[in-house]
């Protein structure tokens, strides 16, 4: 039985962890994984895997594989092609105000969800701006450009207690990794 993953890094080609994505797909070449595709230069790749084990078993092998050959401390978050597809459903019922973005926060519990939630509403938000749960985590919608200008932002994006526990894309990023599953799957 084969199926199909995506892996998203976290702080892939920011604060100085640079990696090449021919490099990326090389060390994702893993004893199991029969098609490695790397989506943009942002950390994102799709995997078709000979095995129906899911993302939790993955997870622990994708980490170490880049912490050896990188030589950083690697946090990855695997998900479903199915679980992918449903937070793109989900965030076509979102209207995104002209001139925003639309991200998707990937999380590894619900309780960063509440942790998030509770940092968002104790501060001061941009015009535009909204935090709302997702199946994955959490939609976050904030002015263009204004990703590390917002103090939530800034705080939830690179505060170091969620460095293991978070990632984002934006929408459209999102999109194209969900568009590289369905063409593996083919």
């Amino acid at each position: 039985m084969t199926e199909t993953l995506a892996v998203f890094l976290r702080g892939i080609n920011v604060n100085g962890n640079a990696m090449a994505m021919a490099d990326l797909r090389e060390t994702l070449a893993l004893p199991g994984v029969t098609t490695v595709r790397t989506v943009l230069a942002t950390g994102n790749a799709v995997l078709r895997v000979d095995s129906a084990d899911g993302p939790g078993r993955w997870k622990p092998h994708i980490e170490q594989a880049l912490s050896q050959r990188f030589g950083y401390d690697a946090h990855v978050f695997v998900l479903h092609a199915e679980d992918v597809a449903a937070v793109a459903q989900e965030a076509a019922g979102i209207a995104i105000p002209t001139g925003c973005h639309l991200y998707v926060l990937v999380m590894d519990g619900p309780e960063v969800y509440e942790e998030l939630n509770a940092l968002y509403e104790g501060m001061t938000h941009m015009p535009q701006e909204s935090f709302q749960r997702a199946a994955c985590g959490a939609f976050w919608i904030v002015p263009r450009g204004s990703t590390v200008e917002s103090p939530f932002g800034n705080k939830a994006l690179g505060d170091k207690r969620f460095k293991a526990r978070l990632t984002s894309r934006n929408i459209n990023t999102w999109l194209k990794v969900l568009q590289a599953m369905g063409e593996l799957k083919n």
